[in-house]
């Protein structure tokens, strides 16, 4: 999409340098594709907003009962709530070249394809979740090669 400021001398009421109010919608839209999810503790339905990558920390001691978590996607305009009683599913994905094709709160279904791998051959490989559920987190493995995620996954 292209924008055109238009001089004084063209258009009334519209100042040189001044973002037409298209141009500040569409900005608008851009800037929410790249919104980071949002985690969450909470207990006694007091929410804690705490880092993201503590996500797969926090998924281990949650098992003892005294909070929930909570992972919301602004782009999506969904969440997903995590109690002590949930099945999560740990998929680990592994190669020269990663590249995920979901997101957090997105929903995946039986054969759902998770990520695309290129091989050190240069194959591509799909890696694809066998049962249903919503992504919990995304989780990159940095500094290690080969290329590693961690994909969280709530069943059901």
């Amino acid at each position: 999409m292209v924008f055109t400021v238009l001089s004084d001398d063209v258009v009334k009421g519209v100042k040189v340098g001044k973002a037409t109010d298209n141009a500040l919608k569409y900005l608008k839209d851009v800037s929410s594709y790249y919104r980071m999810p949002e985690c969450f503790k909470v207990l006694n339905d007091v929410k804690e907003k705490i880092p993201c990558y503590e996500i797969p920390k926090e998924i281990e001691l949650l098992k003892d009962g005294k909070y929930a978590l909570e992972v919301c996607n602004p782009r999506l305009n969904k969440c997903v709530d995590l109690d002590s009683n949930a099945l999560v599913d740990e998929v680990v994905i592994e190669g020269f070249e990663v590249y995920p094709v979901v997101e957090e709160c997105s929903e995946v279904g039986r054969n759902d394809k998770l990520a695309y791998i290129v091989t050190g051959k240069g194959e591509v490989r799909v890696v694809r979740y066998e049962g249903d559920g919503v992504v919990l987190y995304v989780d990159e493995v940095v500094g290690v090669r080969p290329v590693k995620y961690r994909v969280f996954i709530k069943r059901g």
